[in-house]
């Protein structure tokens, strides 16, 4: 079968013969294939050919349809007993095309693909994985589950294939996930933390909350949790209210507190920024540099430079190389209401300093910036001075279009009154994430 598969996809690849003539084209001289070894020929080709044309999502959907129409259980019989080929690339055809053909909860092919488990090419296991999720039999998702718990992720490829198919698996794959990470073993546990982040699907987000209230998880890894719901770009959107919810139910501060609840609240404090920007766009961490002169008028190194690395003169405002420059350092806001406080850092009746933050987005789009604040403040978006806000008037939401990718948002707050508060939101754009550096 080798052989004549090599030269039936140089073949169809050059477009000098039809799939109807090829086969009689080969000069094969060995023992005549019946009709349906030819077909399962055609489909391993044509799944070779599917995967090299990903980017042509025509010729893709034009060979899927030829699949379809030469796929039989004749076929299916002949694949599966291709899953044991001398060849590890015969193998894994087979199982990348039984899972583009075979139809869901299709028990025999399942229980023909749990054989091969012990498959020992990487290539080939990771194709088999993902036909277990795309057939997705009863207990698919149990033993997909069970093996991520033993895969020590030494092979990206076998790792992504992985967490594809529990993904296919649905609901029944991320229960399966969740009572893993609940198994009282870290192990699991960080086994389960290390490919949540990386889901996509409505279950995975649906399920989210339960691994965020895992009373084992980490506050710093339900952080980073919470911040992953901006990865679901789904329509409808998932509904944010039990992550609302769980915000509520977190501990807040109140007057007569020990030293132990004051603990509690403080390791605490990373989750409720993170929930915060997830359900109201708040911008809740910031580099800031200063202090530099007050004056309005007069423009500082920040304004050109915006590089989380550079240094400042304060005398003169300008970057520098200098040891005794000032440099940008991370400030988070306020958990209660999201405001930034910068009086602490940089006290002064006329001085001013500058915060920094980058919105990414994965493709251009509107939005709105809500501003807010003790002191005057002026804010520009991606080199564009964007308003003058005095906490005396107010300001309305300020419409803007962030480009896809990186977008720089800077801030230059002015003492007044010896107030130096602001706090910002992005509203409206769809996977915004906020950082302090660019990744």
């Amino acid at each position: 079968m080798k052989t004549r598969l090599t030269i039936l996809a140089a073949l169809i690849f050059s477009g000098t013969l039809t799939l109807a003539s090829a086969q009689e084209k080969t000069g094969d001289t060995s023992d005549p294939p019946t009709e349906a070894v030819r077909r399962a020929d055609y489909c391993l080709v044509l799944v070779d050919l599917i995967q090299a044309n990903e980017k042509s999502s025509i010729v893709q959907l034009s060979l899927s349809g030829v699949l379809a129409s030469l796929f039989d259980r004749d076929v299916e019989k002949i694949l599966a007993a291709t899953l044991r080929d001398p060849q590890s690339s015969m193998r894994r055809l087979a199982a990348e095309t039984l899972a583009r053909t075979v139809p869901q909860g299709d028990a025999a092919i399942h229980e023909t693909l749990i054989t091969v488990l012990n498959e020992t090419d990487p290539r080939a296991l990771a194709a088999i994985y993902r036909a277990l999720g795309s057939i997705n039999a009863e207990g698919a998702a149990d033993i997909l589950v069970n093996a991520l718990a033993f895969d020590e992720g030494k092979n990206k490829e076998v790792r992504t294939a992985l967490v594809t198919a529990i993904e296919a698996t649905g609901k029944s794959g991320i229960d399966r996930l969740l009572a893993l990470a609940d198994s009282g073993s870290d192990k699991d546990l960080e086994r389960v933390l290390e490919v949540y982040p990386a889901l996509r699907t409505r279950a995975a987000g649906e399920g989210l909350i339960e691994l965020v209230k895992n009373y084992h998880v980490p506050p710093a890894q339900k952080a980073t949790l919470i911040r992953s719901y901006a990865n679901f770009h789904l329509d409808p959107s998932i509904s944010l209210e039990p992550l609302e919810k769980y915000l509520k139910s977190l501990t807040t501060r109140k007057k007569g507190d020990g030293p132990m609840e004051a603990a509690k609240i403080a390791e605490l404090l990373p989750v409720r920024l993170a929930a915060m920007e997830i359900l109201r766009g708040q911008v809740v961490e910031f580099l800031v540099v200063g202090p530099f002169d007050g004056s309005m008028d007069a423009a500082h190194g920040p304004e050109k430079n915006c590089d989380p690395n550079s240094r400042f003169d304060p005398k003169t405002g300008q970057a520098t190389t200098n040891a005794i420059g000032v440099t940008w350092q991370p400030r988070q806001a306020e958990p209660n209401d999201g405001t930034v406080e910068l009086a602490p850092l940089f006290s002064g009746p006329k001085v001013s300093a500058y915060a920094l933050a980058f919105v990414h987005s994965p493709k251009s789009q509107p939005a709105k910036l809500f501003v807010e604040g003790s002191a005057v403040a002026r804010y520009w978006l991606n080199g564009k001075q964007l308003l003058d806000f005095a906490p005396c008037c107010g300001a309305d939401p300020i419409p803007v279009t962030l480009q896809e990718g990186w977008n720089t948002v800077l801030v230059r707050v002015f003492a007044t009154k010896e107030e130096m508060a602001f706090a910002l939101r992005v509203i409206g754009g769809e996977g915004l994430r906020f950082a302090t550096r660019k990744d």
